[in-house]
């Protein structure tokens, strides 16, 4: 549908001819005139409530970033989730990895074997699961092959 605004001229007010935009509404050859103040009104503060909406989400995007750095360096190494309070909130901000595995590394990890182990895939990945379950000198064995990514975190903030 498309709407436009054609100016049209009111009848006289005492003696004055003032100009009244008429809205039309458009739609596959079918035309609609729209009620001008109504029509102002609405869009008017649709126009209003997005751009705040938008100034908002900025400020939000902003404060969650202070407070996914204010957990990083509270837990800097770790991938656990990192609850914090104060001054009235709780702030659960939970983290996010992906592993990414070396494939080259991996091949040299397991070069000399003819079968590979169960928790080794055989496009030479390993499940993040699986290798989170490993003895620590399984996972020091692959560490050489392993690159953890920190992803975005989501952060949940509420009132205590």
């Amino acid at each position: 549908m498309k709407l436009t605004n054609t100016l049209g001229v009111a009848p006289k007010t005492k003696g004055v001819l003032t100009p009244q935009p008429n809205w039309v509404a458009e739609k596959n050859g079918h035309v609609w005139e729209v009620e001008s103040e109504e029509f102002e009104n609405w869009s008017s503060q649709a126009h209003e409530i997005t751009e705040r909406i938008e100034r908002l989400q900025t400020q939000l995007e902003e404060a969650l970033q202070h407070i996914r750095e204010m957990s990083t360096r509270v837990a800097t190494n770790s991938t656990d989730d990192v609850v914090m309070s104060g001054g009235g909130f709780e702030v659960t901000v939970k983290r996010r990895s992906q592993n990414r595995w070396d494939t080259a590394k991996l091949e040299d990890i397991f070069s000399d074997m003819t079968d590979l182990p169960a928790h080794v895939k055989k496009n030479l990945g390993v499940d993040k699961k699986v290798y989170e379950r490993l003895s620590e000198h399984e996972k020091e064995e692959l560490r050489p092959a392993l690159e953890i990514v920190q992803q975005k975190s989501a952060v949940k903030v509420r009132r205590k």
